[in-house]
């Protein structure tokens, strides 16, 4: 019986190590957190932030139009033509699980379009993590992680910076939350790394992606946070929004800007559907045109 057991521990042993070095093979992670503007072919993942002097306003006369959507690392069919329309439609969409594929940026270099990414982790040789596709630059993009407490493998976030035309800048956090997690200690930490971000601005402001909302206490921990900053939530009246256990996990909140329309459209080629919304800018009262002017 004892020499039973033993073997079931060598086993066991054999099969652990075997796993830890499998997954260490097919994931890398980084010892430096890394953006990188996507010009064609060329993605250098060196510093956390990546900055830009000469930018011309993100909206168009005023007008702003943002796409949200998780797009499932492009493993599904007909993800292209989506993500064409997005982009089409959108002066910014902001993915989460974008995989940086020799597709992707054949597709992003013949959209002529201003590409930032978080480099999360990489997956056999491909870079993964959220992605900012805008008409104009940004003044400044940093990434930020989170380690995943259970496969260890980080969540990103982007904290990004775009001019606008009436001389303020809009701050846009693109987010994909800690999903495997027992309780939401990781989930609530990685909340609260964007504050200093947050109360440093004092410009309009757009947090959104993939909250990983699949239980109430992660929603209540969210709505807690977004009202500590006066932000509201787009809400489409007709919500097709990914749910699990009955709870949404995509959201888009936002302050300093007027809400003209939200929708979500049910699509095949994610297992999220994506959420479009459009705004105009707030006219500035006689102090935020000094401060706009001072900034």
């Amino acid at each position: 019986m004892k020499k039973v057991w033993r073997r079931l521990i060598v086993l066991t042993a054999v099969v652990s190590i075997a796993g830890v070095t499998a997954f260490s093979y097919v994931f890398e992670q980084f010892a430096t957190t890394a953006a990188a503007r996507i010009d064609g072919q060329q993605a250098n993942f060196v510093n956390q932030c990546v900055v830009n002097d000469m930018v011309t306003p993100l909206d168009e006369q005023g007008k702003l139009s943002i796409g949200v959507w998780n797009i499932y690392k492009q493993q599904k069919p007909q993800w292209e033509g989506q993500l064409t329309k997005m982009v089409t439609a959108n002066q910014l969409l902001l993915l989460q699980e974008a995989s940086l594929t020799p597709t992707l940026k054949s597709f992003l270099a013949k959209t002529h379009s201003e590409v930032v990414m978080a480099r999360a982790f990489s997956g056999f040789n491909i870079i993964n993590g959220v992605m900012n596709i805008a008409k104009a630059s940004a003044l400044e993009s940093c990434a930020w992680l989170a380690k995943e407490p259970w496969i260890r493998l980080p969540k990103s976030a982007l904290v990004t910076h775009y001019a606008l035309s009436n001389g303020q800048t809009l701050l846009v956090i693109n987010i994909h939350s800690i999903n495997f997690e027992w309780g939401n200690k990781r989930f609530h930490s990685q909340l609260m790394a964007l504050t200093d971000a947050i109360e440093t601005h004092t410009g309009p402001l757009i947090i959104a992606g993939d909250f990983n909302t699949w239980r109430q206490a992660r929603q209540t921990m969210v709505l807690k946070f977004i009202e500590k900053f006066n932000l509201s939530e787009a809400v489409p009246l007709d919500d097709h929004r990914t749910r699990v256990f009955g709870h949404t996990l995509d959201h888009l909140y936002y302050r300093g800007l007027t809400l003209t329309s939200v929708s979500v459209e049910n699509i095949l080629s994610s297992d999220h559907n994506p959420i479009s919304a459009s705004f105009t800018l707030d006219k500035l009262t006689n102090s935020q045109e000094l401060d706009a002017n001072i900034n």
